[in-house]
């Protein structure tokens, strides 16, 4: 299942745990640690795991801005 963006583009529902790391940067064990923290969501779907990609866009726009 897919929504629309604000520019009209397809986006999945959902992320597997390797497109949410490769989308995020980040490691596996940094994914599931932010799990973990209750920091991303998880859901589960048979064996596999989801992170809702609301989750993701939160969990990065909740990182502490750098400074310049």
């Amino acid at each position: 299942m897919q929504t629309a963006d604000n520019s009209g583009r397809d986006v999945p529902l959902a992320l597997t745990v390797r497109g949410a790391c490769a989308k995020l940067s980040i490691s596996r064990s940094t994914l599931y640690e932010e799990i973990a923290a209750g920091r991303l969501q998880a859901k589960k779907a048979g064996k596999k795991t989801l992170i809702p990609t609301q989750s993701v866009n939160d969990w990065f726009n909740n990182l502490p801005s750098k400074a310049a």
